[in-house]
């Protein structure tokens, strides 16, 4: 629920299906809502965002060779198929999207964090000229 104490939602976004169990709380068990949401620019919209940038850093299927060597490897490659799943259609709602090239990287994997940032920053470079068209527009928009 969108009334949840931060807490909940916090440790309900860290659940995965298989290996860590989900969050109960009043009655409702709470998950990653990056398994069917992953990248909610239709919710900050609704809740009356003037300006979304999407930040998608879900691998591309295909992307990384299906090759899992043990169960977390299947289990890696199944979250990056539902995470890219999830994200799909979020760009009906952005008005900039980032996109690093991530392939090699699989969503559970958190050993290339900083070369995952270098990466992200890298891309955030080649679209500020964008963003900052954006940022003027809707300053124009509301200035009085």
């Amino acid at each position: 629920p969108r009334q949840s104490p931060l807490w909940a939602s916090v440790k309900a976004s860290c659940t995965l299906p298989g290996i860590l169990p989900l969050v109960e709380l009043e009655g409702r068990h709470l998950g990653d809502g990056g398994m069917v949401n992953n990248i909610p620019s239709d919710i900050l919209r609704e809740s009356g965002c003037d300006l979304i940038v999407s930040f998608n850093i879900t691998p591309e299927l295909g992307a990384n060779k299906f090759n899992p060597k043990s169960l977390m490897g299947v289990l890696s490659q199944t979250l990056d198929i539902a995470v890219e799943k999830g994200g799909e259609g979020h760009l009906l709602h952005a008005d900039l999207e980032v996109q690093p090239s991530v392939a090699g990287f699989g969503t559970a994997d958190f050993s290339g964090g900083y070369r995952l940032m270098e990466l992200g920053a890298e891309a955030m470079e080649k679209k500020l000229g964008q963003l900052r068209r954006l940022l003027d527009r809707l300053h124009s928009q509301t200035a009085y």
